[in-house]
């Protein structure tokens, strides 16, 4: 109210000063102790120091130097995530795809003994629905290392089923093998690429006389080579922010072990209070996800075909 009414300079410097007092004269969780004018004044007082303070508090401590274990998980993570969701995206396209002489060159007979295409299009898309948190709470119920139905059917094989979500070595590839079970978006995707292929290259094709791995190599790749740069472009963005199923499955445990880039962003703006630090740290994410974008794009001129109509 102070701000909105227009205070002089005198008294913003007071409630400065009164901040720093107040600062320098009790902690965090004596604030409340305070008369409740001097709490106001307090409150006021670090919303104008604060943004001063910002500048000096980014260059101090936004040091990834000391978080080398951070970034490491982080590219592992990516590494190993868009390493595993774009083939398996893919193999799901080319599995469910509607005419699949347009991967191999085989006869439409081929495609009338295949039966349940469409219920096997719907069961891999279906995760995809499922809501981030319903999914997580399922998977944990599966990863438990007592009661999980996983580790009950290892036992079955006298297998001794790890703790999964419990152990560093196996929490982070359990979460990579939770994020195979939502590769709808990217089997449609593919799909739609796979089903636009024009028929008269593969009819060529096989005039030449060229073998169905031929024809996969040279022209079902190059044709959907877009739709793949765009699968790997997602699952990039999709890895280095990732935040929900971490958060609700592991915490960022055990050990740290999937404490990733965004759980510890949030625990910084949310927990610590510290929303300049955390504010720093969402624009360095947006820019080197803006980087790493620009150069796969870079990369891509040589390897992607776009078709012109």
């Amino acid at each position: 109210h102070a701000l909105a009414v227009g205070d002089d300079d005198g008294d913003v410097e007071a409630h400065q000063r009164a901040h720093v007092a107040d600062r320098h004269a009790v902690g965090a969780n004596d604030l409340d102790r305070l008369p409740r004018a001097r709490q106001r004044h307090h409150h006021l007082a670090h919303a104008l120091v604060a943004p001063a303070r910002v500048g000096v508090d980014i260059g101090e401590q936004l040091d990834l130097g000391g978080e080398t274990d951070l970034v490491e998980r982080i590219v592992r993570f990516v590494e190993l995530g868009v390493g595993a969701r774009r083939p398996a995206g893919g193999g799901a396209g080319v599995a469910g795809a509607h005419r699949p002489d347009r991967v191999g060159g085989a006869d439409d007979r081929v495609l009338a003994q295949l039966r349940g295409v469409g219920i096997v299009r719907a069961i891999v898309f279906l995760p995809t629905l499922v809501p981030l948190v319903a999914a997580a709470l399922g998977w944990m119920w599966l990863y438990d290392g007592e009661m999980g139905l996983i580790n009950n059917l290892l036992a079955k094989l006298s297998i001794d089923g790890p703790n999964w979500l419990g152990e560093k070595h196996w929490a982070l590839l359990s979460l990579i093998m939770m994020s195979l079970w939502q590769v709808g978006a990217a089997m449609v995707i593919c799909l739609a690429a796979l089903q636009s292929v024009p028929r008269s290259l593969y009819d060529a094709a096989n005039i030449d006389g060229a073998q169905p791995l031929s024809r996969f190599r040279h022209i079902t790749l190059p044709m959907i080579s877009p739709a793949v740069l765009f699968n790997i472009i997602i699952a990039l963005i999709w890895s280095v922010q990732v935040f929900a199923v971490p958060y609700i499955m592991t915490q960022g445990g055990p050990e740290d072990s999937t404490r990733f880039y965004t759980i510890y962003l949030y625990e910084n703006a949310f927990v610590y209070g510290r929303m300049g630090y955390a504010s720093a740290m969402a624009w360095l994410q947006l820019l080197t996800v803006l980087g790493l974008t620009a150069i796969i794009l870079r990369l891509s001129r040589n390897f992607v075909h776009y078709r012109i109509t």
